[in-house]
């Protein structure tokens, strides 16, 4: 319980209290205020909070000289317009008065709130510039921004209410221009990143239809048996402008077409031009290519003659026909 010394501190605004026109509720508050504990004890086995009082209706009625039921009654509206909670028990009653540090301020407290109130200042002049920053240099300010603007929001009462719509009316009008600016450029950095992608793809595109081309170039280089000029051979198997890329409207040899030659050259090599003179008379492969030789037609065979035209005996006939049908 409370010394009966020192002193409380009691604001002017109690006069503006709904029930300050009540003598009982008056009454009754003050003495609560004179009885509360301004800093943790203990009583009894528990620890009485600051700003809490231990106590009895029969104790607050000799010391009030307020009835019971007037006592319940006042009690009653302090708990409702939440000026206190009160919590009873079988022996005594715990009132705990709401806000308690709000009407007895300690004077280090007081300290602390002036020094608390200039910073406020501070930061109001802060906010101030940096609202005019953002209104010009949007990214800039906006990286100190929210620092301080947590702060201000708790204690707008130190700007005023048209101080604080134009303050974050600029810091609004900054925060759009720099989401837009920062889209403008995401949308430029992703127009970039699709370009380098695309880029990159046709380039592994290029890649693979060189490694495809010439893996089958050297399937054909293999076939031909004229091994001259490898490089300048290539060369035409992978110019689209040339003779040979002409005769395949600009487009690459495929697996099918490389087949084709293949077979070609097979039957070619049979013939009398590319045998005489151990293949001296086998074109230039890029000639071969240049010229489109892998369309040339085979020769036709020699037509079978009949068994009556060889001037054979009828037995001999009679025979073959029998073998060969």
């Amino acid at each position: 319980m409370p010394e009966n010394k020192g002193w409380i501190k009691l604001y002017r605004k109690l006069i503006d209290w709904e029930w300050y026109k009540d003598p009982k509720m008056v009454h009754l508050l003050i003495h609560l205020l004179l009885m509360a504990n301004h800093e943790p004890h203990k009583w009894e086995g528990i620890t009485v909070q600051r700003g809490q009082v231990v106590t009895g209706l029969s104790s607050l009625q000799k010391a009030t000289g307020i009835p019971i039921q007037g006592l319940r009654t006042c009690l009653s509206r302090l708990e409702n317009t939440g000026e206190l909670t009160s919590k009873s028990t079988n022996r005594f009653r715990i009132i705990t008065i709401c806000n308690y540090s709000t009407y007895q301020v300690t004077d280090l407290e007081d300290n602390n709130q002036l020094t608390n109130k200039q910073k406020l200042l501070q930061l109001n002049s802060q906010y101030e510039l940096i609202a005019n920053l953002a209104e010009n240099y949007s990214i800039v300010a906006f990286e100190n921004l929210s620092k301080i603007n947590k702060q201000i929001n708790k204690q707008e009462n130190v700007v005023s209410a048209d101080q604080l719509r134009l303050y974050k009316k600029k810091i609004s009008d900054a925060n759009k221009q720099t989401n837009k600016q920062l889209t403008s450029k995401q949308q430029a950095t992703n127009k970039q990143l699709t370009a380098n992608k695309n880029v990159k793809n046709d380039k592994n595109d290029k890649n693979e239809k060189k490694k495809e081309s010439n893996f089958l170039f050297e399937k054909f280089w293999q076939a031909y048996p004229n091994k001259k000029a490898r490089a300048e051979c290539l060369r035409v198997w992978n110019s689209p402008t040339g003779k040979f890329g002409q005769i395949l409207d600009g487009q690459k040899p495929d697996e099918k077409l490389v087949d084709i030659m293949i077979e070609a050259i097979n039957w070619q090599k049979q013939t009398d031009g590319w045998k005489k003179d151990k293949g001296k008379f086998i074109p230039h492969p890029t000639t071969w290519l240049n010229q489109g030789r892998w369309m040339d037609k085979p020769p036709e065979l020699p037509k079978r003659k009949k068994l009556s035209e060889m001037g054979l005996d009828d037995d001999i006939q009679a025979e073959a026909k029998e073998v060969f049908g």
